[in-house]
């Protein structure tokens, strides 16, 4: 697992402090209010500020990080993921939670056969969609996260079950 887990985006800024909203890919927004460092993430391109504050208000959550005081500052961070440590993350309610980072390295298994890898989980697309590299031919395939094409995801295994062998072929 890793030691940091992406928890939101930066969305625009607010005001003209070097405030901005945050989009929460959890949908909860009480956990923001934890960490003492933010690891703003662009691709391989990250950046850690210190947090200097935090208005929780749901949907209309701000922060505020030192070293980021104008609107044009913040602009430039727009659509960066927000990263923190896993511990700040939003708790899982139960054992059918899991964070997508923690569905990537997991076995693809289809007809009780390890047929690949997840190599990455898309969350932009019309469907959340697991990216998966199969092992015979290395190519990448695309699986929808829907109930229809997927069955049990066991992170303690290290398996997620895919139910259509066609994706396969």
């Amino acid at each position: 697992m890793e030691p940091q887990i992406a928890v939101g985006r930066v969305r625009r800024p607010h005001g003209l402090t070097g405030a901005f909203k945050v989009l929460s890919f959890s949908g909860e927004y009480e956990h923001f209010a934890g960490p003492k460092v933010y690891r703003l993430k662009n691709g391989e391109r990250f950046r850690d500020f210190e947090t200097e504050w935090v208005k929780i208000s749901g949907p209309a959550t701000l922060v505020k990080l030192k070293g980021l005081d104008t609107p044009e500052q913040v602009k430039a961070f727009s659509n960066w993921e927000i990263w923190v440590d896993r511990r700040f993350a939003a708790p899982l309610k139960d054992g059918n939670e899991f964070y997508c980072a923690d569905l990537i390295g997991l076995k693809a298994v289809c007809g009780g056969i390890e047929r690949g890898e997840v190599s990455a989980v898309c969350l932009d697309l019309p469907d959340d969609t697991l990216e998966i590299t199969v092992s015979e031919s290395g190519k990448k395939i695309l699986v929808p996260f829907r109930s229809l094409f997927i069955g049990e995801v066991d992170t303690e295994k290290g398996t997620v079950e895919i139910s259509e062998e066609w994706f396969f072929e």
